[in-house]
């Protein structure tokens, strides 16, 4: 009799036990959902604003930050050449904590998420500039400049005066150079938006000291009992 009452409080015993780690377990793992879903919805709150853009057929240069804690900045930072020459594009600056890489936009959304892997993730931005009109404004000006240097070549085979001949050519050269100016701004706009540059910031982790770990042992407890109240 009593041994078989010994057995029963074992076995009520394992089965708290038991109980009180699914719990505890279960809380581990819901914190760690959260994360991942919070860090899901920047995700998918960024693919959203970049597609959205896509689909109105925009011309807009985007822009990315991140910021990460790191054990070994160096480290992370010789990962993101590799990050950047995986996702055809280049650094465009570096130093010991910031890098800057341009890289094809439609790779932008993958190579954050090979960033994030790096270290803590700490702020986490992207931005997009709309350049359309300004794009549309400097390809209507090419097409008038490059139609108004037609008509004074055409100009140039018919004249006979040699006043006429040299005030042509002058106007010539500076339609020229007002073509060469125009071509090279479109040029520019036409990369920035076919490559988007992603800013990375990377700070080193600090350990705490004898008394930080102290202090930091007395903050988790003190916080315990307040989520347990």
């Amino acid at each position: 009799m009593i041994i078989q009452s010994l057995k029963s409080v074992s076995t009520i015993g394992l089965l708290l036990l038991l109980v009180g780690c699914g719990s505890t377990n279960n809380n581990l793992l819901s914190g760690s959902n959260n994360y991942l879903d919070e860090y899901q919805s920047l995700n998918s709150e960024s693919s959203d604003y970049l597609n959205r853009n896509r689909q109105e057929d925009r011309m807009v240069a985007y822009t990315a930050y991140v910021k990460l804690t790191a054990e070994n900045p160096d480290s992370v930072i010789q990962k993101i050449y590799v990050v950047a020459k995986n996702n055809q594009g280049y650094v465009v600056e570096s130093n010991k904590h910031w890098v800057s890489i341009k890289i094809i936009k439609d790779n932008l959304l993958e190579a954050l998420d090979e960033v994030a892997k790096l270290g803590k993730i700490n702020d986490k931005n992207i931005s997009g500039v709309d350049i359309t009109n300004e794009y549309t404004d400097y390809n209507i000006r090419l097409e008038n400049a490059e139609s108004t240097r037609k008509k004074y070549l055409e100009l140039l085979n018919i004249a006979t005066n040699v006043e006429s001949i040299i005030n042509i050519e002058r106007e010539l050269e500076r339609l020229n150079e007002t073509i060469d100016l125009l071509k090279s701004k479109i040029n520019k706009m036409n990369h920035s938006v076919e490559y988007s540059i992603l800013s990375i910031e990377i700070n080193k982790k600090v350990k705490p000291g004898i008394l930080g770990y102290v202090t930091l042992g007395i903050y988790n407890s003190v916080k315990w009992l307040f989520v347990r109240n």
